[in-house]
C-alpha cells in the first residue's frame, strides 16, 4: 500500500519537505539549507535526514509534489544562482512564441529599443503535434 505523500519546496535559502504518513495521519517536516550551486543535494540531504529520524520507506511514497521559487530568485539576481539549460515543449506552430513575445516597448517609437535576450534559446524549442481547445478538451493527442 502506498502511503506517503511527499511535498518539497527548493528555495534560495531553504529546501523544505513535508510528508504526510497517510496510515498513521502524521506529518513530518524538514527543513535543509539550500546548496544555491547544487540544489538537488539539498533535496536528498533532506530524504536522507527525513528517513534516519522517521525512518520512511520511500518505495510506499503515492505522491511526490515539488516546487521551487529557484528560478525566479535566479532571474532577480541571488548570488551563486546560475540559469540551467532549459526547454520549451509547446504546441506545433508556437516555436517561436518566446522570441516574439508581447512587442511591449517602453519607448514606443525608439528606434535604438533592443530586445532582451529570450529565456530560452530556439534551438531548445520543441513542437509537439497536438491541440486543446478553449476549455482544455484534446482535440488532437500528443502520440508517443
Amino acid at each position: 500500500m502506498y502511503r506517503y505523500i511527499v511535498s518539497i519546496d527548493t528555495g534560495g535559502t531553504f529546501t523544505d519537505i513535508v510528508i504526510y504518513d497517510q496510515v498513521r495521519q502524521e506529518l513530518h517536516v524538514i527543513k535543509e539549507l539550500t546548496i544555491p550551486e547544487r540544489p538537488e543535494q539539498s533535496i536528498l540531504n533532506g530524504l536522507e535526514r527525513m528517513y534516519r529520524l522517521f525512518s520512511i520507506n520511500f518505495n510506499n511514497v503515492w505522491y511526490l509534489v515539488h516546487a521551487s521559487t529557484l528560478p525566479s530568485n535566479t532571474l532577480l539576481g541571488q548570488v551563486k544562482l546560475e540559469i540551467p539549460k532549459i526547454a520549451l515543449i509547446t504546441t506545433k506552430g508556437f516555436r517561436d512564441i518566446i522570441k516574439i513575445n508581447r512587442q511591449n516597448r517602453p519607448e514606443l517609437y525608439d528606434i535604438f529599443f533592443t530586445k532582451l535576450r529570450p529565456l530560452i534559446p530556439r534551438n531548445y524549442c520543441f513542437e509537439v503535434n497536438e491541440r486543446v481547445d478553449s476549455k482544455g478538451n484534446v482535440i488532437v493527442p500528443i502520440r508517443a
